[in-house]
């Protein structure tokens, strides 16, 4: 089996008027690396051959597409919950730690509901997290500002981006 080897992407992504477009294209072109094929699922081999910057910027893409739409109740709830770890340190990694507590609340309200990472070998690490006595629901805690939240993230992110263009785009 051959070793994979991350594919940066065109550094003319950068030169784009607004945010967005750049935090779009990027996670878009990690996303096309970091996940199966055939489950569209994130695939651990895929993202262990990706500088850290690159499996940053991919789970908090694939957070931000849920989030942004359908809040932390969706997400923490389905399927891409169970990747509320690895989001969970994306955003600390880029200094969005208000969305990171708010994650940390939905974590701990999820755990007395359908959440689908209950599911999990292990759900230790989901545990840690108390729940905040003002958010009696995951929706409380997404109509209190979260959703200003998520949107803001793309400026933070392309910031981000910005500083490790040389692991993620060529040239």
């Amino acid at each position: 089996m051959r070793k994979r080897k991350f594919k940066r992407g065109p550094k003319s992504i950068l030169n784009r008027p607004h945010e967005h477009p750049i935090f779009q294209f990027t996670g878009e072109h990690v996303r096309g690396q970091a996940e199966n094929p055939r489950t569209g699922l994130p695939d651990p081999g895929r993202l262990a051959a990706m500088p850290k910057p690159a499996r940053t910027v991919y789970f908090l893409w694939i957070f931000r597409c849920e989030a942004a739409a359908n809040g932390l109740e969706v997400f923490i709830l389905n399927g891409l919950g169970c990747f509320s770890r690895e989001v969970h340190a994306a955003l600390k990694e880029v200094g969005a730690r208000e969305l990171a507590q708010r994650l940390e609340m939905a974590i701990a309200l999820a755990r007395h509901a359908c959440a689908e990472f209950k599911r999990l070998p292990d759900t230790t690490w989901f545990e840690q997290f108390d729940a905040e006595p003002r958010y009696a629901t995951l929706h409380a805690l997404d109509e209190d500002g979260t959703y200003d939240l998520v949107e803001n993230l793309t400026a933070t992110v392309v910031a981000y981006i910005r500083v490790h263009r040389r692991a993620l785009f060529d040239g």
